[in-house]
């Protein structure tokens, strides 16, 4: 399999690993820092040469059955959104065309603040911290433009994953698991126990 994204699919290529294992198989990475798997966006000269190599090595190994794809979606919502909500959905068809199986990971909620603090500070004080989060209305808002997208994929549910209906409940977007693990390590990446519960989701590995 292959993760390929910015810097959210780094702790979902750890999982992948992980789980993968057991299984004698394996996870090749193609993640960048800011640069989201958008084919033909041009946040940089730098993302867009990336993505170009990705695409084609992606397409072109036959041991790589499976692609899954992972942005941080917002980040670039000031940055030419459509150019790379186009650009996504062009490197989901051009995967399809080469005869890759692609999971696309829907949005994952962030934070305006950095929850590992948020939570240590709360049980420092004695205090609850399982209504630290986002909730569930603000979360489609931020989100809706690439919700639209995705939706008018028309993937198949086994190859997508929601991480609002792993990391949320009906009201809101929690940033402690009910274990009390911590699913952030800062406000838009998720922790590793996050990562797990969102790749235990991936349908037929």
């Amino acid at each position: 399999m292959a993760v390929w994204g910015d810097s959210h699919g780094g702790e979902i290529t750890a999982a992948m690993g992980d789980q993968l294992a057991p299984l004698k198989r394996s996870v090749l990475a193609f993640t960048a820092v800011a640069c989201p798997p958008s084919k033909d966006y041009r946040i940089s000269t730098v993302c867009k040469n990336r993505n170009d190599e990705a695409l084609a090595l992606l397409s072109s190994d036959p041991r790589i059955k499976s692609v899954i794809m992972v942005p941080i979606f917002h980040r670039y919502s000031k940055i030419n959104y459509p150019a790379m909500l186009d650009g996504f959905e062009a490197s989901v068809k051009a995967l399809h065309a080469s005869g890759k199986r692609v999971v696309v990971i829907y949005p994952i909620p962030i934070f305006s603040f950095d929850p590992p603090a948020a939570i240590g500070m709360r049980r420092a004080q004695g205090r609850d911290t399982l209504d630290i989060g986002l909730t569930v209305p603000e979360f489609k808002h931020m989100q809706r433009e690439s919700m639209k997208m995705l939706d008018g994929l028309g993937l198949p549910e086994r190859d997508t994953v929601v991480p609002q209906k792993i990391l949320c409940d009906d009201s809101l977007c929690r940033a402690q698991g009910p274990n009390g693990q911590i699913l952030y390590f800062n406000n838009d990446h998720v922790s590793l126990e996050g990562a797990k519960l969102i790749v235990e989701k991936i349908d037929s590995l």
